[in-house]
């Protein structure tokens, strides 16, 4: 067994002056404390430095703390790999904890894995536990089920947030994605943030994880402050609908994409492109078939009744 797997805790941090505390003190109760950790202060606007600072002469851990402008928690998280130098990273928000025993865990999960496994596996999944809700997000790994690639997460229809210990020349794929599509949505003028999720079924699509039925990560989801947690806005809007489009136009048809991730992106696409008041011909044109438009026929009286019913873009 190896016990002493090379591993950066990087956290992306944006007006968590009121939660950061408690992210590092779970970091700071951690059993093994083989590990590093980044910390990227995407320009918050509230004494999150500050903070920081104050805790770092009570950790015995050391603590790389990057400045950068706001960009969002994809960029955020892209320029914290930028200092990474070891095998594996762990993302953790600045709202959220880990329980005592995470990395020795994962120390001692991907130790047992023969060197077979090693290569064939990016890294670990396991379970995440919503503390407000008092449950399991997304409940737990079907028994028959050790490993998990992007296919079997949509075969098997998983939901809510898990936790993953993984690869960094991975990790540096899918948020090398990230940036990329970011930029595409910049220069169409519709914002910069890409879904994590459309991120994973691109870059993971055949890549698999370990799975595990262990929660190693509490996820606090009562706080306003989180890189994630964005008003709807024209901005937010644009981006939405950038991200279906790019699922209809690249996953579709799909021998393991479930239809039904078809309408609901399609229904997504009428309900976003009506609130940014597009035509109809507009976003017949996004799509890049006539099975695709066919599909978002079907779906209008949905996507119109969605749009009716949804929230109003903020001013």
């Amino acid at each position: 067994m190896n016990d002493c797997i090379s591993i950066t805790i990087i956290i992306p941090a944006y007006n968590a002056e009121k939660t950061i505390r408690r992210t590092l003190n779970s970091l700071e109760k951690q059993t093994n404390k083989n590990f590093k950790c980044v910390i990227v202060n995407d320009g918050s606007t509230d004494q999150t430095r500050l903070e920081i600072e104050k805790l770092m002469s009570d950790l015995s851990f050391n603590i790389l703390v990057v400045e950068k402008e706001n960009e969002g928690v994809i960029s955020a998280r892209y320029t914290a790999l930028q200092y990474v130098d070891t095998e594996f990273v762990l993302g953790v928000d600045a709202d959220d904890e880990i329980p005592p025993n995470t990395i020795e865990r994962y120390n001692f999960l991907w130790g047992n894995l023969s060197s077979q496994e090693q290569k064939d596996y990016i890294g670990i999944c396991s379970l995440s536990y919503d503390y407000v809700n008092h449950v399991i997000c997304g409940g737990r790994f079907p028994k028959n089920i050790n490993d998990l690639s992007t296919k079997k997460y949509m075969k098997y229809r998983f939901k809510g947030e898990r936790e993953s210990f993984t690869k960094t020349e991975y990790l540096l794929k899918k948020y090398e994605l990230g940036i990329a599509l970011g930029k595409q949505l910049e220069r169409k003028k519709m914002g910069n943030n890409v879904s994590e999720g459309l991120m994973h079924i691109t870059i993971e699509r055949e890549n698999r994880y370990y799975c595990v039925n262990e929660v190693l990560r509490i996820y606090h989801t009562e706080s306003t402050d989180s890189l994630c947690n964005r008003a709807l806005s024209l901005k937010s809007c644009k981006e939405s609908y950038f991200n279906h489009q790019y699922i209809l136009n690249h996953f579709f048809p799909s021998d393991y994409m479930p239809l039904s991730l078809q309408f609901k992106s399609s229904l997504y696409l009428i309900k976003f492109g009506l609130l940014q008041k597009m035509s109809f011909k507009k976003i017949y044109k996004s799509v890049d078939s006539l099975s695709k438009r066919f599909v978002l026929t079907i779906m209008i009286p949905f996507g119109v009744a969605n749009y009716i019913l949804g929230s109003k873009i903020a001013e």
